[in-house]
C-alpha cells in the first residue's frame, strides 16, 4: 500500500513530456531503426482464424494483411491509404476509415513515439496509470493511450469515430528490431474483436512495396451470352433485383450503391444452408451492429457471376414490412467493384457490363471517391460550398446532410424546420427536416431539395468527411454509370 501510494504521488507530478520520455525509454525506441520491420504470426479476425503479417517503416508507411477464410488488409504508401475487403478486393480509401487504419498502425508500430510524429499531446490523467491524449499529423481522430505506471509500457487505447468507440489492448511487449513491440494486441468495436499474436519479427535494410495491391481476386466472370439488362423493379424509391445464390432464386434483393457489404436475410441464408462464421461491425443510419458472415459458393446476377461470396447476415423483416414484398438481402459493393453498372432509377433500368471492355458512349468520366466503401462525388451546394456527396440507390430522400456539417455550417440557423424521421440499418437517427436551397451534382443544378438534417452523434449520418447522402430523386435526370473498380462515374443525361 505504501509503494502504491508513493507511485501515484510520483506519477501525479509528471508532465506530458516526461510521461512520453518514460514510455519511449520503456519501449527502447531507437533513432537508427532498420529501414523496414516485418512481423508475422496469427490473427483472429472478427472471429475467424488466419495468418497475420505486418510490414512497416519508421516514416509511417505500413502494410497489414490477414489471410485465411476471410481476407483483410490495410496500408499506407506515403500518399494513398487503401484497404482490402474480406473477399480480397483492394481499393483506395479516404476519410475516417483511412485515419482509423493509421491510428491503429501507429500504436502497433510505436510510430506515435517517434520524434516529430505527434501534432499534439495532452495529459488527461496523471495519478495512477497516466492517460495521454495524442493526435498525429494529418489526423483528426484523437487517441487516448493508457500507460502502465509500473512498466511505462502502453496497455490500452481508445478513440471515438462516427461508427462508435474503438478499444485496443497491448501486452507481451518483446524486444525486436527498432525496440519493443506488443506481441499480443486486440482491436474491439461494438463487441467484435480482432486479435493479433506476433510470433516472429525480421528487420531489413531493403524496402518492399506499400502501394495498393495491383492483383485483384479472380473470383468473378462475365457471360457475354447473357443480355446485360437485368430484371429490376422500383418500390418506394428503391431498386430491387433478382440474383441467384448457389443457383437458387431466394427472392428480391435491394440494389444499394452505399452498401459496403453484401447482405442476406437470416432466414433466406438458412433456407439454402449457407455457412455462418465470425461477425463484423456494420455501420448504418442508426449506428453500428455486429452481424455474422454467411458464405455462398456463388452469386449470379444477369451476366455477372462471383464465386465465394462473403455476405453479412441481417434480419430483413423490417425491410419486408416496409416494402410489402419478401426482401432476401442487399446487393452491394462486392458486385459493384467487379463490374460496370448502368442504372436509370426512373425507368427503372439496370444493365451490367464487363469492366475490362466497357466503353463510354457519350459524356465523360468524373472521379469517384470512397468513404467507408461508399461511392461519393464532389458537389457544390447552398452557400457556394464544396463537399463530398454519396450516391445511394438505397435511399428515397433528396439529400440527407451529415450532422458535423449541420453544426459546422450552422445550417439550422434561421431555417424553417419540420418533423423528420430517418431510419435504416441499425435503427433510426435523430434529425430535423427543411429545404436545402440548391445542390449541383453531375452538372445538374437541383433547386429547393427536401433535406433531412441529421442531429445524430454516431452512425452513417455523423460522418465528418461526407457532406451528405443523395438518394433516388437526385439520380432521376441521369442514366448513371458506376465503375467502382476504376474509381470513376459518368452522368449520362437523358
Amino acid at each position: 500500500m505504501v509503494f502504491v501510494a508513493y507511485l501515484a504521488l510520483q506519477t501525479s507530478q509528471l508532465t506530458v513530456d516526461e510521461v512520453l520520455t518514460k514510455v519511449r525509454s520503456a519501449v527502447s525506441i531507437q533513432d537508427a531503426a532498420p529501414k523496414e520491420i516485418q512481423v508475422t504470426g496469427k490473427a483472429t479476425y472478427l472471429g475467424v482464424n488466419g495468418d497475420y503479417t505486418m510490414r512497416f517503416q519508421p516514416n509511417g508507411q505500413y502494410v497489414q494483411t490477414i489471410r485465411g477464410p476471410l481476407q483483410a488488409g490495410v496500408g499506407f504508401d506515403g500518399q494513398n491509404h487503401w484497404q482490402t475487403d474480406p473477399s480480397g478486393f483492394s481499393e483506395v480509401e479516404l476519410g475516417e476509415d483511412a485515419e482509423l487504419a493509421d491510428a491503429v498502425a501507429n500504436l502497433l508500430t510505436n510510430r506515435w513515439l517517434r520524434k516529430g510524429a505527434l501534432r499534439e499531446a495532452h495529459l488527461l490523467a496523471s495519478s495512477g496509470d497516466p492517460i495521454v491524449l495524442i493526435r498525429g499529423w494529418g489526423q483528426d481522430i484523437p487517441e487516448k493511450v493508457t500507460v502502465d505506471s509500473s512498466s511505462w509500457l502502453p496497455k490500452a487505447a481508445e478513440f471515438a469515430t462516427h461508427a462508435g468507440v474503438i478499444n485496443m489492448t497491448f501486452s507481451n511487449w518483446t524486444l525486436s528490431g527498432g525496440g519493443k513491440l506488443p506481441f499480443r494486441s486486440t482491436v474491439e468495436q461494438a463487441g467484435a474483436v480482432t486479435t493479433y499474436e506476433v510470433e516472429r519479427t525480421t528487420a531489413a535494410d531493403t524496402i518492399g512495396t506499400y502501394s495498393v495491391p495491383k492483383e485483384q481476386p479472380q473470383d468473378f466472370r462475365y457471360d457475354d451470352s447473357v443480355p446485360p439488362v437485368i430484371e429490376a423493379q422500383s418500390i418506394r424509391g428503391h431498386l430491387f433485383v433478382h440474383p441467384k445464390i448457389n443457383g437458387k432464386d431466394i427472392g428480391w434483393f435491394i440494389l444499394d450503391t452505399c452498401a459496403e457489404v453484401m447482405m442476406i436475410d437470416i432466414n433466406a441464408a438458412d433456407s439454402i444452408n449457407l455457412q455462418k462464421v465470425g461477425g463484423s461491425p456494420i455501420t448504418g443510419i442508426g449506428g453500428t451492429i455486429v452481424e455474422p458472415f454467411r458464405i455462398a459458393d456463388e452469386v449470379t446476377l444477369g451476366p455477372s457471376n462471383e464465386q465465394h461470396m462473403v455476405f453479412s447476415e441481417l434480419d430483413a423483416g423490417f425491410l419486408t414490412k416496409a416494402f410489402g414484398i419478401p426482401v432476401a438481402g442487399i446487393v452491394g459493393a462486392d458486385m459493384f467493384r467487379r463490374f460496370v453498372f448502368e442504372i436509370d432509377v426512373e425507368k427503372p433500368r439496370v444493365a451490367i457490363y464487363d469492366a475490362t471492355k466497357y466503353q463510354l458512349s457519350s459524356s465523360k468520366w468524373e472521379p469517384l471517391y470512397f468513404f467507408g466503401g461508399n461511392p461519393a462525388v464532389q458537389a457544390t451546394f447552398e452557400g457556394d460550398r464544396t463537399g463530398y456527396v454519396e450516391l445511394d440507390t438505397g435511399s428515397n430522400n433528396d439529400i440527407m446532410v451529415s450532422s458535423p456539417f449541420v453544426w459546422g455550417f450552422h445550417l439550422l440557423d434561421g431555417r424553417k424546420q419540420s418533423e423528420s424521421a430517418v431510419g435504416g440499418f441499425g435503427g433510426g437517427a435523430e434529425s430535423t427536416g427543411g429545404v436545402l436551397e440548391w445542390l449541383n451534382i453531375g452538372g445538374h443544378r437541383f433547386e429547393k431539395l427536401n433535406a433531412v438534417f441529421s442531429l445524430a452523434d454516431q452512425g452513417a449520418l455523423a460522418n465528418p468527411y461526407v457532406f451528405g447522402v443523395a438518394g433516388e430523386p437526385v439520380m432521376k435526370p441521369f442514366n448513371i454509370v458506376y465503375d467502382f473498380g476504376h474509381y470513376r462515374i459518368a452522368f449520362l443525361p437523358k
